[in-house]
């Protein structure tokens, strides 16, 4: 096992890390440097680390990191990518973070926060379950946010701006709540999905449903099926559900599009 409990971890050059136990740092401990690859067996780094790129693996926990700036999520050192095998991903930023390569938690839950939560050419999110918190837009037209997911749920909140939440999807998704929040928010919503989508009704196992909410425009496009069950809701902008390639646009009793 390493831990980090000196005040500062510092190098001028890339960090690596490698141990088949766990990485973590106690409170208060920063780690500082260009780059940081850490290959363990669990990593916590939740402190506001002066680090702008984060890869590696964990081969049985979580992989949790915070940075307290700007953060490139997918590249350092010689690894491209971040990879759990089952375990959750959680990543902070207190800038933009910028999926420059696949995380991706084989199966588990990936969480990411960020002032704006970017894609590159190469980046990607992958997990059984995708929550994305932002406070400065999710993806563009330009450059949607690639991801592979079962269920998604997403916000971006910030005031008096239109910035986007631009998601692109492969496989069944079923929709949680996806929104843009703040005063002043205008911000469109944009998903669109290679398979199904579905955005479900509440119910005692799911008290909050699908919901689907922003005061500028919203696009939900599949290339299957698309069910509304829950909500679609937009206070000043367009409503467009496009179900393509032959599928079924389905809006049940009890939903709300508007």
């Amino acid at each position: 096992n390493l831990m980090s409990n000196a005040n500062k971890f510092t190098r001028k050059g890339a960090l690596t890390l490698i141990t088949t136990g766990s990485v973590a740092q106690v409170e208060g401990a920063i780690v500082t440097a260009p780059a940081l690859e850490v290959h363990a067996g669990h990593v916590s780094l939740m402190e506001a680390n002066l680090v702008p790129a984060i890869a590696g693996s964990v081969s049985f926990g979580e992989f949790r990191f915070r940075a307290a700036d700007s953060l490139i999520a997918g590249v350092a050192g010689s690894t491209l990518g971040l990879t759990t095998s089952g375990g959750l991903i959680d990543i902070k930023s207190g800038g933009v973070m910028m999926i420059d390569r696949p995380l991706d938690a084989h199966g588990g839950m990936v969480q990411l926060t960020g002032h704006g939560v970017a894609s590159g050419k190469y980046g990607s999110v992958n997990g059984n379950g995708v929550a994305i918190y932002s406070t400065n837009g999710i993806g563009t037209a330009a450059a949607p946010l690639w991801m592979n997911t079962s269920y998604l749920r997403a916000e971006n909140n910030q005031a008096n701006v239109a910035n986007p939440i631009n998601i692109r999807n492969t496989g069944e998704l079923t929709l949680g709540a996806v929104v843009q929040s703040g005063t002043g928010n205008s911000g469109s919503i944009a998903v669109e999905n290679t398979g199904g989508m579905h955005v479900p009704a509440a119910s005692p196992a799911n008290e909050i449903g699908g919901r689907v909410h922003g005061s500028g425009d919203i696009k939900l496009i599949t290339h299957s099926p698309l069910t509304i069950m829950g909500e679609v809701s937009t206070t000043g902008g367009n409503i467009a559900l496009e179900a393509g390639d032959g599928g079924l646009l389905t809006v049940g009793t009890g939903a709300v599009v508007t």
